[in-house]
């Protein structure tokens, strides 16, 4: 789970190394939450990855605020 406007680092490229490493070491691909309140819509957020070349494959969008029910069903999901 990431927040989609981090300051001096770019969240999609961290994405994509997350893909990138996963292939090379043949791990399962892990579920990507990208948080975001700044973007106005999750296409807009698709189109900015894509420009760096990012996959949307395995990325889920959360809108702020998120409050800890949110928060703690997504913790729980890897439980199972």
């Amino acid at each position: 789970m990431m927040d989609v406007d981090m300051p001096e680092i770019d969240e999609f490229l961290v994405a994509m190394k997350i893909r990138e490493w996963e292939v090379k070491n043949r791990m399962k691909q892990c579920e990507t939450y990208f948080v975001t309140g700044e973007y106005l819509s999750e296409r807009e957020v698709k189109n900015k990855n894509e420009k760096i070349g990012g996959s949307m494959q395995g990325i889920k969008f959360l809108r702020k605020p998120l409050g800890l029910d949110e928060i703690k069903d997504i913790v729980d999901g890897f439980k199972e």
